[in-house]
Protein backbone atom coordinates (compact mmCIF):
# COMPACT_ATOMS: atom_id res chain seq x y z
CA UNK A 1 0.00 0.00 0.00
CA UNK A 2 1.23 3.58 -0.73
CA UNK A 3 0.86 6.52 1.11
CA UNK A 4 -2.14 8.34 1.43
CA UNK A 5 -2.89 11.22 -0.62
CA UNK A 6 -6.30 11.87 -0.54
CA UNK A 7 -9.60 11.09 0.55
CA UNK A 8 -9.93 8.01 -1.52
CA UNK A 9 -6.81 6.65 0.02
CA UNK A 10 -7.50 7.57 3.53
CA UNK A 11 -11.18 5.64 2.97
CA UNK A 12 -9.44 2.43 1.13
CA UNK A 13 -7.03 2.13 4.16
CA UNK A 14 -9.86 2.22 6.42
CA UNK A 15 -11.73 -0.49 4.22
CA UNK A 16 -8.78 -2.53 3.77
CA UNK A 17 -9.38 -4.97 6.46
CA UNK A 18 -13.27 -6.01 4.61
CA UNK A 19 -10.96 -7.13 1.62
CA UNK A 20 -8.79 -9.25 3.96
CA UNK A 21 -11.37 -10.86 5.75
CA UNK A 22 -12.86 -11.78 3.29
CA UNK A 23 -9.57 -14.22 1.73
CA UNK A 24 -8.70 -15.05 5.69
CA UNK A 25 -12.82 -16.77 5.45
CA UNK A 26 -12.75 -18.15 2.35
CA UNK A 27 -9.26 -19.74 3.57
CA UNK A 28 -10.67 -20.83 7.15
CA UNK A 29 -13.67 -22.32 5.33
CA UNK A 30 -11.44 -24.69 2.59
CA UNK A 31 -13.46 -22.66 -0.42
CA UNK A 32 -10.38 -22.94 -2.41
CA UNK A 33 -10.16 -26.57 -1.40
CA UNK A 34 -13.49 -27.21 -1.98
CA UNK A 35 -13.34 -25.60 -5.27
CA UNK A 36 -9.90 -27.18 -6.69
CA UNK A 37 -10.61 -29.08 -10.02
CA UNK A 38 -14.47 -28.70 -10.62
CA UNK A 39 -16.63 -26.24 -10.77
CA UNK A 40 -19.90 -25.91 -8.48
CA UNK A 41 -22.69 -23.57 -7.28
CA UNK A 42 -23.49 -21.89 -3.95
CA UNK A 43 -25.44 -24.83 -2.43
CA UNK A 44 -22.86 -27.91 -3.45
CA UNK A 45 -20.10 -26.29 -2.25
CA UNK A 46 -21.61 -24.91 1.15
CA UNK A 47 -22.04 -29.19 1.71
CA UNK A 48 -18.71 -29.97 0.82
CA UNK A 49 -17.50 -27.20 3.40
CA UNK A 50 -20.41 -27.24 6.16
CA UNK A 51 -21.55 -23.42 5.35
CA UNK A 52 -24.83 -21.89 5.10
CA UNK A 53 -25.49 -21.57 1.20
CA UNK A 54 -27.14 -18.31 1.36
CA UNK A 55 -24.24 -16.49 3.41
CA UNK A 56 -21.95 -18.42 1.32
CA UNK A 57 -23.21 -16.69 -1.64
CA UNK A 58 -22.46 -13.88 -1.04
CA UNK A 59 -18.90 -14.63 0.34
CA UNK A 60 -18.30 -16.17 -2.85
CA UNK A 61 -19.58 -13.01 -4.98
CA UNK A 62 -16.99 -10.91 -2.76
CA UNK A 63 -14.30 -13.38 -3.89
CA UNK A 64 -15.03 -13.25 -7.40
CA UNK A 65 -15.37 -9.24 -7.10
CA UNK A 66 -11.82 -10.13 -6.04
CA UNK A 67 -10.40 -11.70 -8.58
CA UNK A 68 -10.00 -14.88 -6.59
CA UNK A 69 -12.68 -17.01 -8.20
CA UNK A 70 -14.32 -16.42 -11.67
CA UNK A 71 -18.15 -17.05 -11.84
CA UNK A 72 -20.28 -18.33 -15.08
CA UNK A 73 -23.83 -18.41 -14.04
CA UNK A 74 -24.41 -19.89 -10.71
CA UNK A 75 -20.89 -21.87 -10.80
CA UNK A 76 -18.34 -20.59 -9.35
CA UNK A 77 -14.69 -21.99 -10.33
CA UNK A 78 -11.01 -20.82 -9.04
CA UNK A 79 -9.40 -18.04 -10.61
CA UNK A 80 -5.51 -18.74 -11.41
CA UNK A 81 -4.20 -17.03 -8.69
CA UNK A 82 -6.09 -19.56 -6.21
CA UNK A 83 -5.43 -22.29 -7.93
CA UNK A 84 -2.03 -21.02 -7.95
CA UNK A 85 -1.22 -19.79 -4.57
CA UNK A 86 -4.35 -20.55 -2.20
CA UNK A 87 -4.06 -24.59 -3.11
CA UNK A 88 -1.83 -27.24 -1.90
CA UNK A 89 1.34 -27.15 -3.75
CA UNK A 90 4.78 -26.51 -4.04
CA UNK A 91 3.93 -22.48 -5.14
CA UNK A 92 1.36 -22.01 -1.88
CA UNK A 93 1.30 -19.37 0.15
CA UNK A 94 -1.80 -20.06 2.17
CA UNK A 95 -0.01 -21.53 5.42
CA UNK A 96 1.74 -17.80 5.35
CA UNK A 97 -1.84 -16.32 4.56
CA UNK A 98 -3.02 -17.85 7.51
CA UNK A 99 -0.40 -17.04 9.80
CA UNK A 100 -1.57 -13.07 8.97
CA UNK A 101 -4.82 -13.58 9.96
CA UNK A 102 -3.16 -15.58 13.13
CA UNK A 103 -1.75 -12.21 14.43
CA UNK A 104 -5.37 -10.75 13.71
CA UNK A 105 -5.56 -10.34 17.48
CA UNK A 106 -2.71 -8.99 18.31
CA UNK A 107 -3.19 -6.31 15.87
CA UNK A 108 -6.25 -5.29 17.08
CA UNK A 109 -4.60 -4.73 20.28
CA UNK A 110 -2.63 -2.18 19.11
CA UNK A 111 -3.94 1.02 20.91
CA UNK A 112 -3.86 -0.83 23.94
CA UNK A 113 -0.01 -1.58 23.40
CA UNK A 114 0.56 1.90 22.85
CA UNK A 115 -1.15 3.54 25.58
CA UNK A 116 0.51 1.15 28.12
CA UNK A 117 3.94 0.52 26.39
CA UNK A 118 4.24 -3.11 26.46
CA UNK A 119 2.49 -5.90 24.99
CA UNK A 120 -1.07 -6.73 26.23
CA UNK A 121 -0.91 -10.15 27.61
CA UNK A 122 -1.88 -12.75 24.92
CA UNK A 123 -0.49 -13.90 21.42
CA UNK A 124 -1.01 -14.46 18.17
CA UNK A 125 -4.62 -16.78 17.46
CA UNK A 126 -5.17 -19.98 16.33
CA UNK A 127 -3.16 -22.54 15.12
CA UNK A 128 -0.24 -19.92 14.78
CA UNK A 129 3.09 -22.49 15.32
CA UNK A 130 2.05 -24.85 12.54
CA UNK A 131 1.06 -21.84 10.13
CA UNK A 132 4.12 -19.85 11.12
CA UNK A 133 6.61 -22.85 10.76
CA UNK A 134 4.61 -23.45 7.34
CA UNK A 135 4.59 -19.62 6.53
CA UNK A 136 8.22 -18.98 6.73
CA UNK A 137 9.00 -22.10 4.85
CA UNK A 138 6.53 -20.87 1.88
CA UNK A 139 8.15 -17.13 2.36
CA UNK A 140 11.80 -18.41 2.28
CA UNK A 141 11.42 -21.22 -0.73
CA UNK A 142 10.08 -18.35 -3.06
CA UNK A 143 12.51 -15.65 -1.72
CA UNK A 144 15.86 -18.13 -2.17
CA UNK A 145 14.33 -18.93 -5.99
CA UNK A 146 13.81 -15.13 -6.51
CA UNK A 147 17.47 -14.52 -4.69
CA UNK A 148 19.26 -18.13 -6.91
CA UNK A 149 17.61 -16.46 -10.15
CA UNK A 150 18.82 -13.14 -10.01
CA UNK A 151 21.97 -12.86 -8.07
CA UNK A 152 23.42 -15.64 -7.71
CA UNK A 153 22.83 -17.73 -10.71
CA UNK A 154 24.98 -15.06 -13.00
CA UNK A 155 27.76 -15.25 -10.23
CA UNK A 156 28.13 -18.76 -10.57
CA UNK A 157 27.85 -19.21 -14.29
CA UNK A 158 30.83 -16.46 -14.21
CA UNK A 159 32.66 -18.76 -11.45
CA UNK A 160 32.39 -21.54 -13.78
CA UNK A 161 31.82 -25.31 -12.55
CA UNK A 162 29.52 -28.01 -12.32
CA UNK A 163 25.92 -27.56 -11.74
CA UNK A 164 25.38 -23.73 -11.24
CA UNK A 165 21.93 -23.69 -10.61
CA UNK A 166 22.00 -26.37 -7.72
CA UNK A 167 24.74 -24.06 -6.32
CA UNK A 168 22.97 -20.89 -6.98
CA UNK A 169 20.17 -22.69 -5.47
CA UNK A 170 22.43 -23.72 -1.96
CA UNK A 171 23.76 -20.39 -1.85
CA UNK A 172 20.57 -18.47 -1.75
CA UNK A 173 18.91 -20.90 1.06
CA UNK A 174 22.14 -19.76 3.16
CA UNK A 175 20.97 -16.86 2.92
CA UNK A 176 17.21 -16.66 2.46
CA UNK A 177 17.36 -18.85 5.79
CA UNK A 178 19.50 -16.13 7.71
CA UNK A 179 17.33 -13.27 6.63
CA UNK A 180 14.57 -15.34 7.57
CA UNK A 181 15.77 -16.27 11.21
CA UNK A 182 17.27 -12.36 11.63
CA UNK A 183 14.28 -10.22 10.59
CA UNK A 184 11.49 -12.70 10.95
CA UNK A 185 11.91 -15.15 13.97
CA UNK A 186 14.28 -12.54 15.73
CA UNK A 187 16.72 -15.61 16.24
CA UNK A 188 19.43 -14.28 19.13
CA UNK A 189 22.69 -13.97 18.70
CA UNK A 190 22.09 -13.14 14.55
CA UNK A 191 19.19 -10.55 15.38
CA UNK A 192 22.12 -8.21 16.84
CA UNK A 193 24.83 -9.36 14.92
CA UNK A 194 26.19 -6.61 13.02
CA UNK A 195 26.35 -6.89 9.01
CA UNK A 196 30.18 -7.08 9.32
CA UNK A 197 29.95 -9.85 11.40
CA UNK A 198 27.58 -11.97 9.68
CA UNK A 199 29.08 -11.32 6.33
CA UNK A 200 32.54 -12.63 7.79
CA UNK A 201 30.57 -15.71 8.77
CA UNK A 202 29.00 -16.23 5.94
CA UNK A 203 31.25 -15.27 3.11
CA UNK A 204 32.90 -18.65 3.57
CA UNK A 205 29.75 -20.22 3.09
CA UNK A 206 28.57 -18.75 0.09
CA UNK A 207 32.14 -19.27 -1.39
CA UNK A 208 32.20 -23.23 -1.16
CA UNK A 209 28.86 -23.34 -2.53
CA UNK A 210 29.77 -21.55 -5.34
CA UNK A 211 33.26 -22.30 -6.11
CA UNK A 212 33.70 -25.60 -4.14
CA UNK A 213 34.74 -28.88 -5.55
CA UNK A 214 32.23 -30.98 -3.31
CA UNK A 215 30.29 -31.84 -6.27
CA UNK A 216 33.17 -34.24 -7.10
CA UNK A 217 33.44 -35.97 -3.74
CA UNK A 218 29.85 -37.64 -4.44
Amino acid sequence: MGPVRDVDDLMAAGHGYQRAMILFAALKLGVFRGLAGRKCDASALARRVGADPGKLSILLDALAAQGLLAKKGKRYRNAKVARDHLLPGPRSMESILLHHLDGWGVWGRLSATVRAGRTPRGGADGDWQENFIRGMEENSRERAAAVAERILLPIANRVGGDQPELRAALAGSQIVGLATARHLIGLEPLARASRAELARALAPVIDHYLRGDWLRAR
